[in-house]
């Protein structure tokens, strides 16, 4: 009986390895799913990156002005960094590829660095920390960076890739 439990126990190391390797997507269906995420994550960045820039083009040219401005503009920036939240928890969610976890973890956390940048740059122009402004910005440019780097090294085409 015993003999016969070890048998069961050695099959049973044997079937789920295997059973867990072929649930594990090939790199290229990863590829795929992740850049259809990115793909509906970045029209949507578009758009909030289109009502910065408008923003942004008719700064104000009074005192008055700046702080309802610099409030608007902080909330598209808020709105943004929620929608890239969801996209990251949904391509986090994503079953890497066998043997990339580390990777993709990498590649995610990147992108999670420029979020937490892009928060911050937020909060900074809504509190008018505008002496902080710029280092926030540049913290979030070399996140980008980083993060386009390691997207487009490991293969995605739309993930790591310009919004607009």
């Amino acid at each position: 009986m015993r003999r016969r439990y070890l048998a069961f126990v050695a099959i049973g190391m044997l079937v789920v390895p295997g059973a867990a390797l072929a649930s594990a997507p090939t790199k290229q269906q990863y590829i795929s799913k992740g850049d259809a995420l990115c793909k509906r994550g970045n029209a949507k960045a578009s758009g909030y990156e289109s009502q910065a820039q408008k923003l942004i083009a008719h700064q104000p040219s009074t005192t008055a002005e700046l702080k309802p401005w610099a409030t608007k503009l902080s909330k598209v920036i808020e709105e943004d960094v929620r929608m890239r939240r969801t996209g990251l928890q949904s391509l986090r969610a994503l079953t890497a590829p066998a043997g990339d976890h580390l990777t993709v973890t990498h590649i995610w956390n990147a992108f999670a660095s420029e979020v937490t940048d892009l928060q911050t740059f937020a909060t900074q122009l809504e509190d008018f920390k505008f002496s902080s402004l710029k280092a926030s910005d540049q913290r979030a440019d070399n996140a980008k960076t980083k993060y386009d780097g390691l997207a487009q090294r490991f293969g995605f085409k739309v993930c790591g890739q310009p919004t607009n």
